[in-house]
């Protein structure tokens, strides 16, 4: 049987063009077995396809 765990994250990136820091929010969704990991490498493929460089993640217990 397989399950997947829905994280939720804040996330700081840059964007290295023009140099400026932001920090984002969100949930991510992934297979159970991948864990946080797992879940850290989405958030990374996410922000890096707007061209954003993710310099760090944190999880939040999710209810």
């Amino acid at each position: 049987m397989s399950y997947t765990t829905t994280y939720r994250y804040t996330a700081d990136v840059i964007d290295l063009k023009t140099d400026r820091a932001s920090v984002v929010e969100g949930d991510v969704t992934v297979g159970g077995a991948e864990g946080h990991t797992g879940a850290r490498r989405v958030v990374q493929a996410r922000y890096s396809r707007q061209g954003l460089t993710v310099t760090d993640v944190r999880f939040q217990p999710t209810r």
